[in-house]
């Protein structure tokens, strides 16, 4: 389970992440709506973040993993990843 927290409006949204294992999943996140995860936040980035699952392992990368970090950076127990 994911829980994306907005510490400005003290507001939490829930969601559950299920892989087949033996596929690989690219989940992306973020305020554009082509997104898997829409969150309409002047905070998220259009394209915030990239969960994925490979090789039975979750992974979050910062915006695309090969194309650019997001604008407002991506946050985890209040660390920013790189």
């Amino acid at each position: 389970m994911i829980c994306v927290e907005d510490l400005l409006n003290k507001s939490r949204h829930h969601y559950v992440l299920v892989a087949d294992c033996n596929k690989e999943v690219s989940i992306t996140v973020g305020r554009q709506q082509t997104n898997q995860i829409v969150i309409p936040h002047a905070k998220v980035s259009r394209l915030h973040c990239t969960i994925t699952y490979q090789n039975g392992e979750w992974a979050i990368n910062d915006g695309a993993p090969t194309k650019h970090k997001s604008s407002n950076g991506t946050w985890i127990d209040l660390r920013k990843i790189q």
